[in-house]
């Protein structure tokens, strides 16, 4: 049993590290948030310090673009 719960946590820190390099190589947007890694329109998701959240939309220059409506 406690073979299992070793397994289980080592298995368990080793995504958390994974997850912190990973994390690690993100390019931040032109807004300081998040750049969403897809295809132009590229989504920066950015939440301020009021817990207030933003979208915006790049294309390949990271020039503003309104957002696709279909």
């Amino acid at each position: 049993m406690k073979t299992v719960l070793n397994i289980l946590l080592a298995a368990a820190l080793m995504t958390g590290v994974a997850s912190e390099v990973t994390a690690g190589k993100q390019t931040p947007g032109p807004k300081g948030g998040k750049l969403l890694e897809n295809n132009p329109p590229r989504a920066e998701f950015l939440v301020d310090k009021d817990h207030n959240v933003t979208i915006t939309f790049y294309d390949d220059n990271l020039k503003i673009v309104p957002p696709l409506i279909r």
